[in-house]
């Protein structure tokens, strides 16, 4: 029998003990609510309704006997005596509506049908001494109430007593009841539980020698392969067949992992390798999963880059400064720079364009704005313009005296020879356009 099937079985016997318990404890406590249902539900509203029955009963008496011994009272007195027994036959008749259809015990119910009539025959006793009272006829009254209605009263209390006697007889036996159920519930209990732990410790302690010997290879093998993985031996695996039928997953699933792992580690290394050669390999098609899938987009995203910077190098080489890279954040430094460089070439061929368009429409001394630029492009900007101070330095005087040739010839004069005009490419100009007026012909 394997482990598992060792556990299973502990774990059903476990079960059926707690079972065991579980149905004890449900028969328990439904005798225990049984007890105490009869004692909250029957015997106290008895005892209670029982109670107060034997006080309107004596308040009725005493009522009665202050108005039949005390011919001084007030009219006022009279009414308030004649309501004070309303409200205790009222009080009486509602608490007997209560107890009469509790639940009794065959005692209970034997000394309650005795009880019945005998409150019946105070209660016309009672009647008719009220009624003589009322028609003034107080010593027929005070006849009736000192002798008939008097063993009547005296016939009730004793039954009612008897009654009470029995309710409370029952309600201790209901209490005793419940009080031997709960104490077999907990002795049972304390059984159930002892026996558990007892089970629970012996199978804890095969389980843990059997776990132990599993757990023991299972980690050589483990350690074996995280010790390769952190040496770099990346293609070492776990042997499955070295541990547990029962545990082989594990070493299949570390095997798993580091393949999954070291699959887009793979590529991603390749594709790193490849880029800081200076190549720019195409985008990353694969597919992956979670936190390898991002690691493929953020290296797609350097090689668009790199692709982008490569396009953008390749125009700048070629002269084309439409050239412009989009750049990915604020810290994208590489792009911000390329396109700063970009601009500031872009600026020095409109300046030089627009220099160029000056001279040509005879505005020689316009220059190049160098405050527009910074380091090697104002240094540029600044050598056009003192190329072009010395250019025009130079030709000054040969067009000076040009322009005073040209006068002459346009009035018919033959203009003398000159030798005193500089060497060079001004000397040049200047005999070129001797030249084409002829002066000395």
């Amino acid at each position: 029998m394997n482990m598992g099937k060792n556990v299973m079985c502990s774990m059903f016997l476990v079960a059926v003990i707690v079972l065991i318990a579980g149905l004890a404890g449900i028969y328990g406590t439904s005798w225990i609510n049984k007890s105490l249902n009869e004692v909250v539900r029957v015997n106290l509203p008895g005892i209670i309704a029982l109670e107060i029955i034997h006080e309107a009963q004596t308040a009725i008496q005493r009522d009665e006997r202050t108005l039949l011994h005390r011919r001084a009272l007030s009219d006022e007195v009279k009414v308030r005596l004649a309501k004070r027994i309303e409200g205790a036959w009222k009080r009486a008749d509602a608490e007997w509506n209560i107890y009469e259809p509790l639940p009794k015990s065959k005692e209970a119910e034997i000394a309650w049908n005795r009880l019945k009539p005998a409150w019946e025959t105070w209660k016309k006793d009672q009647q008719k001494v009220l009624n003589l009272l009322i028609a003034d006829r107080r010593t027929e009254a005070t006849v009736i109430s000192q002798s008939v209605a008097l063993e009547s009263f005296d016939k009730v209390g004793e039954l009612m007593g008897e009654v009470l006697a029995i309710n409370e007889k029952d309600s201790k036996a209901a209490t005793e009841r419940a009080e031997k159920a709960a104490s077999l519930l907990k002795g049972a209990l304390i059984g159930t539980i002892i026996l558990s732990i007892i089970l629970i410790v012996t199978i804890g302690i095969r389980i843990n020698r059997d776990l132990t010997h599993v757990i023991a290879g299972l980690k050589d093998e483990v350690r074996t392969i995280v010790n390769a993985a952190i040496g770099g031996k990346l293609t070492m695996r776990g042997d499955p067949e070295k541990v547990n039928y029962e545990f082989r997953d594990i070493v299949k699933g570390f095997n798993d992992t580091l393949a999954a792992v070291i699959g887009p580690l793979n590529v991603a290394a390749d594709y790193l390798g490849r880029i800081s050669q200076g190549e720019t390999p195409s985008v990353i098609r694969d597919n992956y999963n979670g936190d390898f899938n991002l690691i493929k987009d953020y290296l797609n995203a350097c090689i668009d880059a790199a692709v982008q910077q490569v396009n953008a190098a390749q125009k700048l080489a070629a002269g084309d400064l439409s050239g412009q890279l989009h750049g990915r954040s604020e810290r994208d430094i590489i792009a911000i720079s390329m396109n700063n460089a970009i601009a500031s070439l872009d600026n020095l061929r409109k300046e030089i364009q627009g220099l160029t368009k000056a001279l040509q429409e005879g505005m020689l001394s316009e220059r190049g704005r160098t405050e527009q630029f910074q380091g090697a492009y104002a240094e540029i900007m600044q050598g056009v313009n003192k190329m072009l101070d010395a250019v025009l330095e130079a030709v000054a005087e040969p067009l000076k005296v040009a322009s005073e040739y040209k006068e002459r010839l346009s009035k018919g004069e033959i203009s003398p020879k000159r030798s005193d005009i500089d060497k060079g490419d001004a000397t040049n100009i200047f005999l070129e356009m001797i030249a084409k007026n002829k002066p000395y012909l």
